[in-house]
């Protein structure tokens, strides 16, 4: 998917049954009705995205549990301690070393997972990290803003 506009890669999840919706840069979702508006129907996605083509590329968690990890503008120590966390938890393999590890726009890590039922959506599970979970929303990898690493 790299090099390619929002729009196609909006059409691409959607083509593989993914719901998306468009986000401003902020984050925030850009129908009114929310994330409550996501799809797979193409001809909404190209006029959003006619609309809005630098558009972040929103998901509901309807199909995915997210591991946000916030290790960017913290103390030196502090995201020593958290990359040593994610580093156990990967050995453990807790964290399957396969996960798919997405670079945020502000320099965070998302870890995607497949939608697990038993979790909810937890803002400071732990510090830098949140749950997005059942409820709410993700941004999907577009490979500019939200770059997917090879692992």
């Amino acid at each position: 998917m790299n090099q390619q506009s929002q729009r196609f890669v909006a059409k691409q999840y959607a083509k593989m049954g993914i719901n998306v919706f468009p986000c401003t840069k902020t984050k925030k979702p850009i129908p009114k009705t929310g994330f409550k508006a996501a799809t797979t129907d193409i001809s909404q996605i190209e006029a959003w995205w006619d609309k809005h083509p630098d558009a972040l590329i929103g998901s509901p968690n309807d199909q995915f549990t997210v591991i946000d990890i916030d290790d960017y503008d913290v103390p030196a120590d502090a995201r020593l301690i958290i990359s040593g966390t994610v580093a156990h938890l990967k050995e453990s393999n807790i964290i399957p070393t396969d996960v798919l590890s997405v670079k945020t726009m502000s320099g965070g890590t998302h870890l995607y997972f497949h939608k697990d039922v038993n979790l909810t959506r937890k803002i400071h599970a732990l510090p830098q990290i949140d749950i997005l979970a059942n409820g709410g929303y993700v941004i999907l990898p577009d490979q500019k803003n939200y770059v997917a690493s090879e692992n």
